[in-house]
């Protein structure tokens, strides 16, 4: 059924395009016919004119102001085969008092129910086009959704892959049991901490405004081991790049969704030497570093806690060394807590003036700024979404490597130059001219932009 038939139109709208009406008298009718010789003519009614042209003008404000998406609110629990079913809630306002249909192509939940005001929804493909839902009169509207989607079982959990339409307000709320937790793989999503659920387990909240694809994983403990802690993590990093050395810091963030922790042991870059660890503000003279087996492998640092922790924020600052590699491939040293979830990582490279970063490569991070201070660069970076890895061979440390033993995310790398020496030169110069003799002063004002500068050249030219 075409939109027009069905369409309640109300009084009147402007012309859809400039129409000009001329009232043509009977005699004239033959010449007027002749001048349009050639061209097709419809016996039409004034009436059934007007009633084409109304339509045509409808149909392009409709076009010009559709039915708009407000908030989208789904809720689902994970089913024991390794599914989820839940409900959604959607808010749509209609502009106009036609009745219309939404475009919903985005949409790829299995839907086992819908209902647009509490009566049951009409979704169809109008016209063998994209899928819309018939919404109805102005203002407006609620949407009830009951639905099912299939995990993909892999060695890393259970992985969805929810495509929804596009809306600015979008929250999905998850109730997972006690061994489970949430590990999401999009862009642009925030993951909040667990609440408990009222049902048992935890209730888990994605917000993932203006998306139209959410990837995430259902991850479950070893062995089904509720009694394992549940760490999220947050983590900014700052280093700073110098001709001698590079120093790191790192200040994790740390909340204990589930369990109880006793100690935390870290996972380093074996170029890495700590030098403090401070836990909660106060220094930590307890830890233990156990450098890697091999040259490549990770180096482990033991930090045990004065007394378990069950709950709460941790934060938790590492001071580290490393060795600068000048002139050969460097790439950015990182820590990672094994067995935490890291929610995401900021870090800052200062950049020495006498250094050139060449050939860098971002890795998982993304550049979201770049400043300068007295000469120095630095680089703000966060991390972007996860590439995916060809195969399972393990990338060995360098340019581009997806970290020791590919763990974590990609960290950037770039080749370490020294920067050669730039400068700025004002000359000023006086000619003294005596009966006998003359004598030339010159200043010469150097402002250096970059790099060292350890000699000045000057070149004296003899005049006779």
């Amino acid at each position: 059924m075409a939109p027009s038939a069905w369409l309640r139109l109300p009084s009147s709208l402007p012309d859809p395009m400039p129409l000009r009406r001329v009232l043509i008298p009977a005699e004239a009718v033959p010449r007027q016919l002749e001048r349009a010789r050639g061209g097709v003519f419809i016996n039409l009614t004034r009436a059934d004119f007007e009633a084409r042209v109304q339509r045509a003008a409808w149909n392009i404000y409709l076009l010009q102001h559709p039915p708009r998406v407000l908030e989208m609110r789904y809720r689902a629990r994970l089913l024991p085969e390794g599914g989820l079913a839940g409900k959604g809630e959607w808010k749509i306002v209609n502009p106009t008092s036609a009745s219309v249909f939404l475009p919903i192509s985005g949409l790829a939940l299995a839907l086992t129910r819908a209902q647009l005001d509490g009566s049951a929804a009409v979704v169809a493909e109008l016209e063998g086009k994209q899928p819309g839902l018939l919404v109805e009169g102005r203002g407006e509207h609620k949407v009830m959704l009951e639905w099912t989607a299939r995990g993909d079982l892999g060695p890393n959990g259970l992985r969805f892959r929810l495509e929804i339409p596009p809306c600015p307000l979008t929250s999905f709320e998850f109730e997972l049991p006690e061994s489970n937790w949430i590990e999401v793989t999009s862009e642009n999503c925030l993951l909040s901490s667990p609440k408990p659920a009222a049902g048992g387990g935890r209730l888990w909240r994605l917000d993932c405004a203006g998306k139209g694809e959410v990837d995430f994983v259902v991850r479950r403990a070893a062995g089904g081991d509720q009694s394992a802690p549940l760490i999220l993590a947050r983590l900014q990093t700052r280093q700073s790049i110098n001709l001698d050395q590079i120093e790191a810091d790192f200040d994790f963030n740390l909340e204990i969704a589930h369990g109880s922790l006793s100690e935390l042991s870290f996972e380093c870059d074996p170029s890495l030497r700590p030098v403090s660890v401070s836990v909660r503000g106060s220094e930590s003279e307890a830890w233990v570093w156990q450098p890697g087996t091999a040259p490549e492998s990770p180096a482990h640092l033991h930090v045990p806690l004065p007394a378990p922790i069950q709950t709460g924020i941790v934060p938790v600052h590492l001071h580290f060394l490393a060795p600068a590699a000048g002139g050969s491939s460097w790439r950015c040293p990182g820590v990672r807590l094994p067995g935490a979830l890291l929610q995401g990582e900021t870090l800052a490279l200062w950049v020495a003036p006498e250094i050139r970063l060449v050939d860098w490569q971002p890795g998982d991070f993304e550049l979201v700024r770049l400043d300068k201070e007295t000469g120095a660069q630095v680089l703000h970076l966060i991390t972007a979404a996860r590439k995916e890895r060809k195969g399972n061979s393990v990338s060995k440390p360098g340019i581009g490597s997806a970290g020791w033993l590919g763990i974590g995310p990609e960290r950037p790398g770039a080749q370490l130059r020294l920067q050669e020496p730039q400068a700025a030169v004002r000359q000023l110069s006086w000619w003294q001219v005596g009966p006998t003799s003359q004598t030339l002063t010159v200043v010469l004002a150097y402002e250096v932009t970059h790099g060292p500068l350890f000699r000045i050249p000057v070149r004296l030219t003899r005049i006779s």
